[in-house]
């Protein structure tokens, strides 16, 4: 399959299946972050590619066993079967997941290692023209409403950040998902750092210490 299909589809599976899904509104401290204050995280080691990710020290590691558990108890049942399949969707993509949860805001992060994907400013405007479309083909006739936060794109094709924010609203039961994302390219290797939380999270101060 093409990367750039990949991508694509990588960020359909973190963005489509969360509108339905009510997460944590209770700020976390990993969220409250001073001007140039250093972010309080540790580093988790990705066996698969010796990627280490910079994580809250907040967020637990779990399985994605462990995850469905947590998804059964703390969500509602017509919200459970979306973030199940969301969790497979990622399972299955090429690389490995990692899971990661906090237990007081719910929020959750999941890392996908992923084959060495270039990808230029183009493109990454391409992935989310496509996913914008698939997003409103899924939300159609939903009480969901989207809307894109911000995009970014800093770097060059073999050496990038590509992030972006979407915020899911559902009107029906009156809570907000915000998907935050990142594509990080280096070292002729792809990481994907997807967190979902009820709030918008500034993840900057850890995404960015990301060492590959």
């Amino acid at each position: 399959m093409n990367k750039l299909r990949l991508v694509s589809l990588l960020v359909s599976f973190s963005i489509t299946l969360t509108g339905c899904l009510e997460v944590g509104t209770q700020l976390a401290s990993w969220n409250d972050l001073q001007e140039n204050e250093e972010p309080n995280g540790r580093y988790e080691f990705l066996e698969d590619s010796g990627v280490k990710v910079y994580i809250p020290l907040e967020f637990e590691k779990i399985s994605i066993s462990e995850y469905q558990q947590i998804v059964r108890e703390k969500y509602p049942e017509e919200s459970q079967s979306f973030e199940i399949e969301r969790m497979n969707q990622l399972k299955d993509a090429d690389g490995e997941l990692y899971l990661f949860f906090d237990k007081v805001s719910l929020a959750s992060i999941t890392v996908n290692t992923f084959p060495f994907t270039p990808l230029t400013k183009q493109d990454a405007q391409y992935v989310l023209g496509i996913n914008r479309l698939e997003i409103e083909k899924n939300v159609e006739n939903s009480p969901i409403e989207v809307e894109r936060i911000s995009s970014k794109y800093n770097g060059s094709k073999n050496d990038y950040i590509f992030k972006y924010v979407y915020k899911f609203t559902n009107t029906e039961n009156d809570f907000d998902v915000y998907t935050t994302a990142y594509f990080i390219t280096k070292n002729f290797q792809t990481v994907f750092i997807n967190l979902n939380a009820g709030f918008n999270a500034h993840y900057d101060p850890f995404a960015l210490k990301t060492i590959m």
